[in-house]
């Protein structure tokens, strides 16, 4: 029997037309975060174009489309290197892709016309398939973070192509072939077509897979967290906090929640314009970060009001947590293009010690301490069951620092 490799390029062709064609729909329907999609379906096309080529050469006996049927096949592996870097953010240096494929084609064009060599131009593009081959794995175990379980699987199968081409560069060298084409019949070259067809495939399909988990992991971010500051959103937060009471009650410890006002914040908004109110909304959740500890956990409640919840600590350390973090917010004017706006905070703080464990009396005792903060004035914390005076507060956060 004659194993004939023209037919396993012929479907090789026609798999990757119809992966590129799927990738590109695919890409159509995408939010703007999940990017690098047509670069991968363009190199499919690329890969099937230069398939075509190679695989015309049996029935046209044109030289010129070897070099550029393996050209148009390294090029494809080189746009999905582009592909993942653009999948992962990362910046892309165009320069030494486009001085690989040049270099694919010209050498390639060499070991064709001037000295007509199979092995010579396999060697070629094995060398030229394995370097963009072997970056994208790279990119993919280096960039992806843990949650894209298919990165991984996507950059082992591009290793194994890598490697099953380093194997098939080395076996047609070190056998001393004569052959001097891909389609002369030869068991092991069919068995190199077969297996670099499945691995296309299957490589196309993880790409998909990674896709897909992107997408997944943009709508949980969605749902959990809050757009425009990238904090847990209201439902997210009551839910985590209704975690840690469950834990404190079972540890026997002690929660504090404080509910936090920007002041005067629809002043800022009618003043500078929403674009400036979202710029104070971010510049304070970056400060609230730096002030808080790590354990603590904060949410944006609504509008611009805020909610921190501080796992295992006192009244005292409480009102000392949200007193340094008012002062952070008052000595950090928020700086725009044209303009620098300063603003403060109002914060009530509730304990588990006064209301006890349940998140609705906690919010309660939050919110009437706040109240009380803005009827002295604003830019003050009051605790909840402590006197209007702010010295009394003063005393309490005293005692926390003692």
């Amino acid at each position: 029997m004659t194993l004939d490799a023209r037919a396993l390029v012929l479907f090789a062709t026609l798999m990757g037309l119809v992966l590129a064609a799927a990738l590109y729909l695919l890409s159509k329907g995408l939010p703007e975060s999940v990017r690098g999609v047509r670069a991968w379906a363009l190199g499919f096309a690329l890969q099937a174009g230069g398939a075509l080529l190679v695989g015309l050469r049996t029935i046209y006996p044109d030289v010129a489309l070897i070099p550029l049927g393996n050209t148009l096949i390294v090029a494809g592996h080189i746009a999905q290197f582009v592909a993942v870097k653009q999948f992962l953010g990362e910046p892309v240096q165009r320069l030494p892709l486009w001085l690989l494929g040049a270099a694919v084609f010209f050498t390639t064009l060499f070991f064709t016309y001037a000295n007509n060599s199979f092995p010579a131009r396999t060697v070629i593009i094995t060398i030229g398939s394995i370097i963009p081959l072997v970056a994208t794995a790279r990119a993919l175990f280096r960039g992806a973070s843990r949650d894209l379980v298919a990165a991984r699987y996507t950059a082992i199968l591009l290793l194994g192509m890598a490697g099953m081409l380093g194997f098939r560069g080395a076996y047609t060298v070190a056998s001393g072939t004569t052959l001097n084409t891909l389609f002369a019949g030869d068991l092991f070259q069919f068995a190199y077509v077969s297996a670099y067809v499945i691995l296309g495939v299957l490589t196309g399909l993880a790409f998909v897979l990674l896709v897909a988990e992107r997408l997944r992991l943009e709508l949980e971010r969605m749902a959990t967290l809050d757009p425009l500051t990238g904090i847990y959103n209201r439902r997210t937060f009551t839910d985590l906090v209704e975690r840690e009471l469950a834990r404190a009650a079972r540890a026997g410890s002690s929660v504090g929640l404080v509910v936090i006002d920007l002041d005067h914040f629809k002043t800022v908004n009618d003043r500078y314009g929403h674009l400036a109110g979202d710029a104070v909304l971010r510049a304070f959740v970056a400060t609230a970060n730096g002030a808080l500890r790590k354990q603590d956990l904060l949410g944006r409640y609504g509008g611009e009001e805020f909610c921190v919840v501080l796992p295992g600590a006192t009244p005292a350390e409480a009102v000392m947590i949200a007193q340094r973090l008012r002062e952070s917010v008052e000595s950090s004017p928020v700086a725009l293009a044209d303009r620098s706006i300063r603003y403060t905070i109002s914060a009530g703080v509730a304990h588990s010690n006064r209301a006890g464990l349940d998140l609705d009396s906690l919010v309660r005792d939050a919110d009437e301490a706040l109240y009380r903060a803005k009827r002295r004035g604003r830019n003050q914390v009051s605790l909840a069951g402590a006197a209007d005076a702010p010295s009394d507060i003063a005393t309490v956060a005293a005692s926390g620092a003692a």
